[in-house]
């Protein structure tokens, strides 16, 4: 009985998520299709297609022409972040650095697509970016919900790459290279290159399963290459030695991947749209 029952629950909840990735697809799906639509009614390139018209380039400065400031543009990278997110905080320098060193040089923009609730939030947190943002006006809700549903953000921070020409999709991994990149030119111009020569798709066929491993499976995967440090760790709590405390999980800590901190999840949708409404 017990069996069955948990049977059933595993389906339910198998039906469930596929409901959930048939929905992401269709709203990728629809988006896809509108941005088509207006595409082709008018002259917008696919930056604004994307971004919409406008685009800022300090907090508090007027807005600026999407299709200028991407004139000479070949690689686009939207930055999905928010001030209330420590993982956030800790990339955002790293991030910026990379930026100044080699955005001139390798043709590349990067834009910032807030998840903050309020306008001070977002200006406080932007003041210190030295990119590009969509701005705070009627309207940046929706292009920003449709930008984090059909590129199926999950978590911030996120930073991924398009092709600034065609708006096709690059990579999803573009956080993990530009940590380990950081302010280096010469890394920084060689990650650009490589970019450029990745195969750019459209969104439809892109994969968008996310960013790279959680926090979590980065600990299953230690554990996986390293089974006899659970061993260790189940020692250090039963007995609280000293030695296994300063020895066992001083090497637990370093040998765990320190490149993809854990993100934090992304506000639901509808109620990201209210907030940033009642202010935006």
């Amino acid at each position: 009985m017990l069996h069955r029952g948990r049977a059933l629950r595993n389906k339910l909840q198998k039906k469930k998520r596929a409901t959930e990735r048939e929905k992401r697809y269709e709203s990728r799906m629809a988006g896809e299709a509108a941005a088509a639509a207006a595409a082709a009614d008018d002259n917008r390139t696919p930056m604004e297609v994307i971004l919409g018209p406008k685009l800022l380039t300090k907090a508090g400065k007027p807005e600026q022409d999407t299709a200028k400031l991407f004139k000479d543009k070949e690689i686009l990278c939207l930055y999905f972040s928010a001030s209330w997110c420590p993982p956030c905080k800790a990339f955002s320098p790293i991030l910026g650095d990379f930026y100044n060193a080699i955005a001139k040089q390798g043709k590349l923009e990067i834009v910032f697509v807030s998840s903050d609730r309020t306008i001070p939030e977002f200006e406080g947190y932007y003041k210190k970016m030295p990119y590009l943002a969509i701005p705070s006006t009627p309207g940046s809700a929706q292009i920003k919900n449709s930008l984090a549903q059909q590129l199926n953000i999950q978590g911030i921070p996120m930073l991924i790459v398009l092709d600034a020409k065609t708006g096709d999709f690059i990579t999803a991994t573009a956080r993990e290279d530009v940590t380990k990149v950081g302010r280096d030119k010469e890394k920084g111009l060689a990650l650009i290159a490589k970019w450029k020569e990745m195969e750019a798709v459209p969104l439809a066929e892109a994969n968008l399963g996310g960013g790279g491993p959680s926090g979590l499976s980065a600990i299953l995967n230690f554990f996986l290459k390293n089974p006899m440090s659970i061993f260790g760790l189940l020692y250090l709590f039963k007995t609280g030695s000293r030695y296994y405390r300063e020895t066992i999980l001083p090497s637990f800590s370093s040998g765990l991947p320190d490149s993809n901190p854990v993100e934090v999840p992304m506000p639901e949708q509808n109620q990201q749209a209210e907030d940033m409404d009642s202010e935006f």
